[in-house]
């Protein structure tokens, strides 16, 4: 991943970290219904991480290009509304 990628990445998550998870903006950022508070992060126009609060800082899970979870999940994005 390129380092203007990475530093795309860190600044959306970092703007979530004062803020509690049910004020994070859903247009940006939706939670799955999982037992474990993972949320979906959208950092457009053509990124997403997956991120879990913990401790007062954010957990990167995964990152990805939306173009490539469109891919794995056979063109169509799950985590639209």
């Amino acid at each position: 991943m390129h380092e203007k990628d990475r530093q795309r990445i860190l600044k959306a998550a970092t703007k979530l970290l004062p803020l509690d998870p049910q004020d994070w903006p859903q247009d940006k950022v939706i939670r799955f219904p999982d037992e474990e508070p993972l949320y979906f992060l959208r950092v457009p126009p053509d990124l997403c991480a997956f991120v879990i609060p913990e401790d007062g800082a954010l957990v990167l899970r995964y990152v990805a290009y939306e173009e490539t979870l469109r891919h794995l999940s056979g063109g169509r994005n799950g985590a639209q509304e």
